[in-house]
């Protein structure tokens, strides 16, 4: 049996980023398992890729001892989901950064401003670099790995930044194909 397109005319999409919840609907029903999010239940039905996605998801994430502060790896992230266009990534993302930097003026920049980032420093360093390698196609150039180094980001910081981008970019692009943010209570 085909799967049939779901069709909500009365959805409201968010028009502006932010830090605000953003829900998501799925445009093919994700079948069962209540009070499991819609997004969880559709790539569900991929199986066993779903499951080593979630895997890879949660260790790049979590990063370890080494590489990125998590808030600053979720600054990286939602420079690129910014981007990108996905409201859902950036409003999660934009929300983790501000708990793990304590610095909310500089998340709001990014949300606002978008890039070219004009965030300096080494945040901006990290912006403008994950916003390069979230670019169709990837434009990130010797300038921004010196820019890197020139902030004192030391080489597993760099691969874990990479790593972090690369990861959004793969997520935020599965999340449009199959669905589309909302506003709307449902």
């Amino acid at each position: 049996m085909a799967d049939t397109v779901l069709h909500r005319p009365a959805n409201r999409r968010p028009t502006a980023f932010d830090r605000a919840p953003v829900g998501w609907l799925p445009w093919l029903e994700p079948g069962g398992g209540a009070g499991i999010p819609a997004s969880d239940r559709l790539f569900s039905r991929a199986g066993m890729a779903h499951a080593a996605a979630t895997a890879l998801t949660q260790a790049v994430q979590d990063g370890g001892r080494a590489g990125l502060a998590p808030g600053e790896r979720a600054l990286a992230a939602a420079a690129v989901a910014r981007r990108l266009g996905c409201f859902a990534q950036t409003a999660e993302q934009a929300q983790a950064a501000v708990q793990g930097l304590k610095r909310p003026r500089e998340v709001r920049v990014l949300l606002e401003e978008g890039l070219p980032s004009p965030l300096t420093g080494r945040l901006g360093a990290i912006v403008s670099a994950a916003g390069a390698l979230s670019a169709v196609p990837p434009g990130l150039t010797r300038r921004e790995i010196w820019r890197l180094e020139e902030e004192r980001l030391d080489d597993l910081e760099i691969v874990d930044l990479i790593l972090a981008a690369a990861l959004m970019n793969w997520t935020v692009r599965l999340t449009l194909g199959l669905g589309e943010p909302t506003t709307t209570e449902l």
